[in-house]
């Protein structure tokens, strides 16, 4: 309803602040959060550091105990949110030295704006290409560096039980620690190890599929050099996928290589879409 009250053109923020107080029908969190923007300071390079720090670390007293009051009995969805919250907290002070080089050479206005346009720019900057960032390439880039990144097409590969998400030894047996983070029965009251969530790789993998724009595709072996066999990921039970045939495969290998009906349709979508 609050959103539905606001209206469509721009406004400064006093005449914001104004028209929350005069509306019953908005919501009191946004005269607070009006009331905060004008409290704000100017964006010097320090100011900037202090107001995001506190948004952070408000988010980490408050928002944390949230995310854990309706999480599971393992915790993963906790774990991953204080994650999130530490890798923001890293960004935070990489955009205080940015921010203050880019206004010493002169290329960026002092302003809160401009400090929004390059906290993206870093969260998005693409590890490994940054002077060709636009380059018409494909780019090679570890799980870990495709956070808040989005490309049209994402090719994952290594989807192998053991090494996405990598194992820890246990004396638990899989099965039963898969039943604990579960919270299945009465083995929900027990804890699990952190080790057990395996809960970086799959934040890694949930990274990688919001990275994809218009298509994913993911690869794995079947078995090793050796011939022994090779399961696939747990991550993959998730996904509704597109198996590409045995015949299919092998053209794609072969000399006169093919691409797959399902990847061919893919493209023609974007291109159609694109008409």
């Amino acid at each position: 309803m609050s959103m539905q009250a606001l209206p469509d053109e721009s406004r400064t923020l006093s005449e914001w602040h104004d028209g929350f107080e005069g509306n019953p029908e908005i919501d009191e969190r946004f005269v607070t959060y009006a009331e905060w923007l004008g409290d704000c300071p100017e964006p010097a390079p320090e100011a900037v550091t202090n107001v995001l720090t506190d948004v952070v670390e408000t988010y980490e007293e408050l928002g944390l105990p949230v995310t854990k009051e309706n999480d599971s009995p393992s915790l993963i969805e906790t774990e991953r949110d204080a994650r999130g919250t530490v890798r923001v907290k890293t960004l935070v002070q990489q955009l205080r030295h940015k921010y203050a080089d880019r206004l010493d050479e002169g290329t960026l206005d002092r302003s809160w704006s401009s400090v929004a346009e390059l906290s993206q720019l870093i969260a998005t900057q693409r590890p490994g290409r940054r002077e060709h960032s636009n380059a018409r390439a494909i780019d090679i880039l570890e799980a870990n560096d495709i956070w808040l990144l989005n490309v049209p097409y994402v090719l994952a590969v290594g989807l192998i039980d053991g090494e996405w998400p990598q194992q820890t030894e246990s004396v638990v047996p899989p099965e039963l620690q898969e039943a604990i983070l579960r919270g299945d029965g009465s083995v929900g009251t027990l804890a699990p190890r952190t080790a057990w969530t395996t809960g970086r790789d799959r934040d890694q993998f949930d990274d990688t599929l919001r990275a994809a724009g218009n298509g994913l595709i993911v690869t794995r072996h079947t078995e090793s050099t050796s011939g022994e066999e090779r399961r696939p990921s747990p991550l993959l039970d998730h996904l509704d996928t597109d198996l590409v045939p045995p015949d299919e495969r092998r053209q794609l290998m072969s000399e006169e290589r093919e691409l797959p009906n399902s990847v061919r349709a893919m493209l023609k979508h974007e291109v159609t879409d694109s008409e």
